[in-house]
């Protein structure tokens, strides 16, 4: 097995996961990370990752739910966009609700402040793109005339930091959490009133006369 193979890479990066989500940044040790992964030696983590930095940083590029959402939005079918949205959003707050995820959220929210630059690539690679996936798809969207004209940029933006918002109000801030919707009707509501916003004049109207 050499420095390149990918079945060990993935054994080292679930593991990581697993470490990071239950210790956190500084407690968390490559020691502990190669037992998990089942390897012989620490030394074997450092073949694939220079520090534990990096480490943390392919874990969040590779783990975190965002890529779910980059290839629900480049399918190619006939689902309305509230339907897209909707798979969209629930895939993505579902993923959070796992353990690892829960936990490595948790992390990356506590190392933002520490360790800017580690977060800086992580949003470059993820929520940036996923943003960009949205706005591309918002766009042609309007294109085809199911929605109308709008700055898809701020749009893309206001949807995933809803469902982030929603995830920082259950995680860290208790008297926000008290009142907390349940995720499917907070997600029902947000894909609602970006409906609402966004449709054709008119389009809405005839349907709900008929």
């Amino acid at each position: 097995m050499g420095r390149h193979d990918p079945k060990r890479k993935e054994k080292i990066l679930a593991a990581a996961l697993e470490e990071f989500a239950r210790e956190g940044f500084e407690k968390a040790t490559i020691k502990r990370i190669a037992a998990r992964a089942g390897l012989q030696s620490p030394a074997l983590v450092y073949w694939y990752f220079d520090s534990k930095a990096a480490l943390l940083d392919e874990v969040m590029i590779t783990q975190f739910p965002h890529r779910f959402g980059v290839e629900v939005l480049t399918e190619v079918d006939d689902r309305s966009p509230d339907q897209v949205l909707k798979v969209l959003g629930r895939g993505f707050l579902d993923a959070m609700e796992k353990r690892p995820h829960r936990r490595l959220f948790r992390v990356i929210v506590s190392e933002v402040v520490r360790r800017p630059e580690l977060f800086e690539h992580f949003a470059t690679e993820g929520p940036v793109k996923l943003i960009g996936s949205l706005r591309g798809y918002l766009e042609e969207q309007v294109r085809r005339g199911t929605m109308r004209e709008h700055d898809s940029e701020a749009v893309s933006r206001w949807f995933l930091f809803g469902l982030l918002g929603y995830l920082l109000h259950r995680e860290f801030i208790p008297a926000f959490r008290r009142a907390l919707p349940e995720q499917e009707r907070y997600l029902d509501t947000l894909i609602d009133v970006m409906m609402k916003g966004l449709s054709v004049p008119g389009k809405g109207q005839e349907e709900d006369e008929s």
